[in-house]
């Protein structure tokens, strides 16, 4: 007798999409929330602020954004197994707010029906960014430059400033790291790609990989986001 796996669904699991979302405002939205284990879910929705650490890691900020940014159609329901639904947002109009993106996050928090422990089973989250409308500016700045070790591991941590009114994702089309000596281009780190909200500032991590050691200048280049955006280019001498 050959013994083979089943893959058993977990009794408790639930997921939303899309996990992001842009929305101008009075515009409308859905996202999909399903439950994907076995057992029904009750589904409570909540609204929280959101922000960033220091490297990008999303957090649950202090204070939700006002309720006038953000409507949505159902906040308590209830999912069975294997099912999903569909929940409509709708952004405000959104007068008199400065022009550009203010994040905000929906909490999806789901208990197990019948349960008299009110302990939360699981919770997720939809990033919701209402983009008001108006002229908006794109500019990022750059800050110092430093090594960073932990045992064995070393990284670059690059300041970086987004004084731009639209959030920005940093990845390696945007961000291109050189380190220079005697002339010539020695190693490209390779930046981890993040988020940077607008209004706000952060780090970009790159990590450092192979035997380099001394002094070397490091060229840091942002890539134009749209044709007429400057480009932000900057240098920092650092030791390794």
């Amino acid at each position: 007798m050959i013994a083979t796996p089943v893959a058993v669904p977990p009794p408790v699991a639930l997921a939303a999409a899309p996990a992001r979302l842009v929305l101008p405002a009075s515009s409308r939205a859905v996202i999909r929330v399903a439950n994907t284990g076995s057992a029904p879910l009750d589904v409570r929705v909540s609204r929280a602020g959101l922000s960033l650490g220091q490297e990008g890691r999303p957090a649950v900020g202090p204070r939700p954004a006002p309720a006038g940014w953000l409507f949505v159609s159902r906040t308590r329901f209830r999912i069975r197994g294997h099912t999903a639904v569909a929940v409509a947002l709708r952004a405000g109009a959104l007068r008199g707010v400065r022009p550009g993106d203010h994040a905000t996050l929906l909490l999806l928090s789901a208990v197990r029906p019948g349960r008299r422990a009110i302990t939360v089973a699981l919770r997720v989250g939809v990033v919701v960014v209402v983009r008001a409308r108006g002229r908006v500016t794109r500019r990022l700045a750059l800050g110092s430059a430093r090594v960073a070790r932990q045992g064995r591991r070393r990284t670059l941590r690059i300041g970086v400033v987004n004084r731009g009114d639209l959030d920005e994702w940093i990845g390696r089309d945007r961000l291109r790291l050189s380190l220079w000596r005697a002339g010539r281009v020695v190693a490209r780190p390779a930046p981890l790609a993040r988020r940077l909200l607008a209004r706000s500032r952060g780090v970009v991590v790159a990590p450092l990989r192979g035997g380099l050691r001394g002094r070397y200048l490091l060229e840091v280049r942002f890539r134009r986001p749209r044709p007429g955006t400057p480009v932000v280019h900057h240098f920092d001498r650092i030791v390794l």
